[in-house]
């Protein structure tokens, strides 16, 4: 009895991060590594554990080319930068290119693209080639059966969390058909085999332990596992076609995100119906689609990152016009929030927002293992740059949201669930059912 007694009058309040509370909320712009006009700063992941961040910085020069440079940085509890950004540099000392995507859960191990020059080519070509940067030092993965020096190209897109491994893209010739691949130091390159029916793949994602990879083969979603190998992602009842990218994966693999062909709705500013690509979660078979921000009648939308749990899901959603030149919006999705604007989240605790008047955060494209670091791009209008923010943690037995568990919290969720409210879908399978009531129990004495 006093155990639940402490339960229930405990804050929800837990160090998320050392140093962090779970009520405090930051907003962080990421500063560009380069000089020369038209400056843009992308971040494309995070680590696991929300230290390190990493992605590319590009202009252009005075001779008018593009410049682009790979950057790392480390970020403190309270939303400062603590490190960085630091350049990883580049595959060869003459190449001015580089491209970081993924950091593996500790932040020591970065993956991502860089141009190689081949000396052996006629005109001493460039090529890009996936790379592996840890303790100051950048390595070439090479490509996939072919000794280095020669053609093809490959590239870096995640790194597991143990960074054993990382996934991308290898293909065999200039313009040779690309390849998904798993990559390990002790063992090289793994190609991955193609969905049946088709021949070019990516891998895009990788679990904690690098046992399951995720992609698109062919413009189809994929899982992948050394036992059941290639699958498709099932796709929704009623789409136009079997489009599909697996964008995301949870720490055990058991969770996959992406987009995904949806059936044809009326888009609100065009006015006829079209057929769409919207966010999806795929869990224990079955294909949930997460539509798009309700406001806008629009259902584009990609899910590109996902928490440890499978529980908190963010990417970009289309807010206003055509499907091509729509305006892009962050968003946070979660059982019970459905999906929301992330600037929404990102609040002090007067419910005050942090993010500054004009600027939009256009994309999230990675997330800390615990849901409350998000890292993507945002805009003021005139530049394009990445960002950090930190919300406070999604808590399923919190339901009323306040920050405290209490039994205020099982009220309020039986009183949504007895009245078929979607918030009250605790165990996410996107159906309401007595599943539901024990996973909410089960998330409420636990604490969260």
């Amino acid at each position: 009895m006093r155990l639940a007694r402490r339960r229930l009058l405990a804050p929800l309040c837990v160090l998320a991060l050392a140093g962090t509370t779970c009520g405090q909320t930051w907003y962080l712009p990421v500063p560009s590594l380069l000089d020369g006009t038209a400056n843009r700063t992308n971040a494309a992941a995070i680590s696991r554990d929300g230290s390190t961040v990493v992605g590319a910085s590009d202009s252009l020069n005075s001779f008018g080319g593009a410049l682009e440079d790979g950057y790392f940085l480390t970020v403190t509890a309270s939303g400062t930068i603590a490190t960085g950004p630091t350049s990883v540099g580049t595959i060869s000392p003459s190449n001015f290119k580089s491209d970081c995507r993924g950091v593996s859960g500790d932040g020591s191990i970065i993956a991502g693209s860089s141009r190689e020059v081949i000396p052996a080519t006629p005109t001493a070509q460039n090529r890009d080639r996936a790379f592996r940067f840890t303790s100051g030092s950048i390595t070439s993965l090479g490509v996939a059966g072919q000794p280095a020096g020669t053609f093809g190209i490959s590239f870096g897109y995640a790194v597991s969390a143990d960074g054993n491994w990382i996934v991308g893209l290898t293909g065999t010739s200039a313009g040779g058909t690309g390849k998904a691949f798993r990559w390990s130091q002790a063992g090289g390159f793994q190609v991955l085999p193609a969905l049946p029916g088709t021949s070019a793949s990516s891998a895009r994602a990788v679990s904690g332990d690098g046992s399951v990879v995720v992609g698109d083969s062919a413009d189809i979603a994929f899982r992948w596992t050394q036992a059941a190998g290639t699958v498709a992602i099932p796709a929704i009842p009623g789409a136009a076609d079997s489009f599909g990218l697996s964008l995301g994966v949870n720490f055990d693999g058991s969770v996959v995100v992406g987009a995904i062909s949806s059936p044809s709705f009326v888009d609100n500013s065009l006015g006829f119906p079209i057929g769409q690509a919207e966010a999806f979660r795929f869990s224990g078979g079955t294909t949930r689609r997460l539509g798009g921000l309700p406001s806008t009648g629009s259902q584009t939308s990609s899910a590109n990152a996902i928490s440890d749990n499978g529980l908190v899901i963010v990417g970009e959603s289309r807010t206003s016009g055509d499907f091509i030149t729509g305006t892009l919006e962050a968003f946070v999705w979660t059982p019970r929030w459905g999906m929301i604007t992330l600037a929404s989240r990102v609040v002090d605790s007067g419910g005050s927002p942090l993010i500054p008047a004009g600027t939009r955060l256009t994309s999230a494209n990675g997330i800390s293992g615990d849901g409350t670091r998000v890292v993507g791009e945002a805009t003021d209008g005139v530049n394009t740059f990445g960002y950090v923010v930190q919300i406070r943690p999604y808590c399923v037995g919190d339901h009323n949201d306040d920050g405290l568990i209490t039994t205020a919290d099982i009220f309020a969720f039986l009183n949504d669930w007895f009245a078929s409210v979607p918030t009250s879908d605790a165990d996410a399978s996107g159906v309401l059912s007595a599943a539901d009531i024990f996973a909410f129990l089960n998330a409420w004495f636990s604490g969260c």
